[in-house]
């Protein structure tokens, strides 16, 4: 461990004398790991200035600036040292004779404008340092901003295109009712011809001397050509406590070239493996929904 820490000194000697780099170097590190802190640590020291780790990236305004201080005041005092020099004296040297000695006198004075220039040197240099030190406690504050959000589901809103939806709902479960008219003919009954009738199926067939459905028929569609739909809460409980009469159907490019896929049985499907309880590629869901992707076989 001491071998490294040499290692990582005599690489940050280097880099320096290779850049020339000549000025304090000071460091703010965001949950730095144990070798990264010893870089930075190193590159700091060596050049005089100061390193700090951040060991969270969750602070409160105040903290924030608690925590940076150090740095703040390290700043201030290495540019202070750098920039704050005493304007040099002009010096005039006089010579005052007499008839028996000849004395050589050195008289020194100051420009007061080198020290006005003095002035304004210094105070643009801590402006500049709180300004970019300003620039860091922003850039944390907005880091954390971004990870609150990202881990705050409440942020998170997804809207919908109600009228389009609607389009593809029409579209895909007329069309499935043609199909399944001409296969089973008066059975089918359409549970949303008229409107959406908020039931937890699409359609049923059903003997006309039971009134008991022989199957329910859930209709998916996708505007696009992809194969995946997902069920409500509703929809899924409904499933589960009808699962050997349960058929679902779906329909891609259901506004322009509709497709047919007849899956069937939902559940013997699931366990075969043909339908899966996934998708394949990144999408925001609504609250109670299962995502499911229809697997090619």
């Amino acid at each position: 461990m001491k071998q490294m820490g040499v290692i990582i000194k005599k690489t940050a000697e280097d880099a320096i004398k290779q850049l020339g780099i000549t000025c304090n170097i000071f460091i703010v590190g965001i949950s730095q790991g144990q070798e990264e802190e010893k870089k930075s640590q190193a590159l700091a020291s060596i050049t005089g200035g100061a390193y700090i780790n951040l060991k969270a990236k969750h602070y409160e305004s105040s903290s924030l600036q608690s925590a940076l201080r150090p740095i703040y005041f390290g700043a201030i005092n290495a540019s202070l040292q750098s920039v704050v020099n005493v304007p040099k004296p002009n010096v005039i040297q006089t010579t005052v004779k007499t008839e028996a000695v000849s004395e050589e006198k050195i008289i020194e004075t100051v420009n007061p404008s080198d020290y006005e220039i003095l002035a304004k040197n210094n105070a643009a240099a801590i402006n500049l340092i709180s300004k970019q030190l300003q620039s860091i406690t922003d850039a944390i504050e907005s880091l954390q901003k971004r990870d609150s959000k990202i881990d705050n589901e409440e942020d998170v809103v997804i809207t919908e295109n109600q009228e389009l939806n609607e389009r593809i709902r029409l579209a895909s479960e007329g069309y499935l009712n043609e199909k399944l008219i001409e296969k089973f003919g008066d059975k089918v009954k359409w549970m949303n011809k008229d409107n959406e009738s908020g039931s937890s199926y699409d359609s049923e067939v059903s003997d006309i001397f039971d009134s008991d459905p022989d199957f329910y028929i859930e209709c998916k569609a996708s505007m696009h050509s992809d194969k995946l739909f997902y069920l409500t809460k509703n929809e899924w409980m409904f499933f589960l406590q009808n699962t050997s009469k349960y058929q679902l159907f779906f329909i891609s490019s259901a506004l322009t070239n509709p497709k047919l896929i007849k899956v069937g049985n939902l559940l013997d499907n699931i366990l075969a493996g043909r339908v899966m309880p996934f998708s394949n590629k990144n999408m925001k869901l609504k609250a109670d929904r299962i995502i499911f992707t229809i697997i090619e076989q």
